[in-house]
């Protein structure tokens, strides 16, 4: 939870890639939430194609041997009158302050809550050293 952004990586329902990255909240659960706007070319493509890759980078280190993290996710857009949703966005407000409050109000951007749940990745140390991780050891 270093990180106030995460690179997301999406494919359309005419399986054309795009990245992108936004800002993000993590759960103790693991599961990572992301206030989307339906403008944005990843939300359709996370509608039509509910996988997603998502990316952290150190920019603090060597850009050849920066340490990064990469997880295959399954996406779901919550409803907005949930729990689950009223939690994720309060954590999002905590985060990031008033700013989400002034995209909620933006009702023609047509903001929505991503779910992501990871279910496995790719740790990179640096060079020679990648390893297969498990979605439970994020904190790790």
């Amino acid at each position: 939870q270093n990180f106030e952004t995460m690179y997301l990586a999406t494919v359309s329902a005419e399986e054309v890639p795009d990245a992108s990255y936004i800002p993000y909240v993590m759960l103790p659960s693991k599961t990572l939430y992301a206030y989307v706007a339906s403008i944005s070319r990843h939300t359709p493509n996370m509608e039509a194609n509910p996988l997603a890759s998502v990316f952290f980078v150190d920019p603090k280190r060597d850009t050849w041997a920066a340490r990064r993290l990469n997880y295959d996710c399954h996406v779901t857009i919550l409803q907005e009158n949930t729990k689950e949703f009223y939690k994720a966005f309060q954590l999002m407000k905590d985060k990031f302050g008033s700013i989400m409050d002034v995209l909620r109000s933006l009702k023609e951007h047509g903001y929505m809550m991503a779910k992501f749940v990871p279910y496995k990745g790719r740790y990179v140390e640096g060079f020679g050293k990648a390893y297969d991780v498990n979605p439970d050891d994020l904190d790790e």
